[in-house]
């Protein structure tokens, strides 16, 4: 075999190799985590239906309200649910909300995290799994005052994830920038185009190669 022909096929397969390589590189890897909170409630009829905002709320009410999270990624995931309060009136102007305006009870499953109105569940979530519901049922606590008839509220939920156990990792050294981290990652993004542009090449010289010998006997 031509030794040109030879080094040209050694070339190709060497770019096949290194493409791969990129492509599958976490860079171009697909995110594993895919979570979504599904928030339903039940209407006059025993029904789940979507969740809707509370509106027309008066002390004493129960609302059939059940939020989760499915994971629809590929790995295990931790999940935590934070819930933002907000509310108006009857004549539309904001309100605040206290600590008492609703009484939940959350699931044995999530446990509240320490200064904040967040909740992690107990369990590793598996990929297509869901949750047990954060909770099912929220209350306006009757004690509240007369500003709170008729009032309308909004809790508004957001899930996150992170996968594996969300540990605290062991301090280590920093370690140095580079230098030009955007060309870097320029690079990083067009190896899998320069590396097809560099098989495509070597076989186009190893055909002109193969017709110039076929040619010359």
């Amino acid at each position: 075999m031509n030794l040109t022909r030879k080094y040209s096929i050694i070339i190709s397969i060497l770019f096949i190799i290194l493409s791969g390589y990129f492509i599958s590189s976490p860079v171009f890897a697909e995110n594993p985590a895919d979570i979504e909170i599904v928030e339903t409630s039940l209407d006059s009829g025993g029904q789940i239906i979507p969740w809707h905002d509370i509106t027309g709320a008066m002390p004493g009410d129960i609302y059939d309200l059940s939020p989760s999270v499915i994971n629809h990624g590929t790995e295990p995931v931790k999940v935590s649910i934070c819930i933002t309060k907000s509310g108006q009136n009857n004549v539309g102007d904001p309100i605040d909300i206290p600590n008492n305006t609703f009484l939940i009870d959350f699931s044995s499953h999530w446990n509240k995290q320490t200064g904040a109105n967040c909740f992690d569940y107990s369990i590793e979530l598996q990929p297509e799994a869901t949750t047990a519901p954060l909770f099912e049922k929220v209350a306006i606590n009757s004690e509240i005052g007369n500003e709170y008839q008729n009032a309308s509220f909004n809790l508004v939920l957001t899930a996150t994830s992170i996968a594996g156990e969300p540990d605290t990792p062991e301090p280590i050294e920093p370690t140095p920038t580079p230098p030009d981290t955007g060309f870097i990652t320029f690079i990083s993004s067009a190896l899998p185009s320069i590396s097809v542009l560099a098989v495509i090449i070597s076989f186009t010289i190893i055909i002109i190669i193969s017709f110039s010998h076929k040619k010359r006997g």
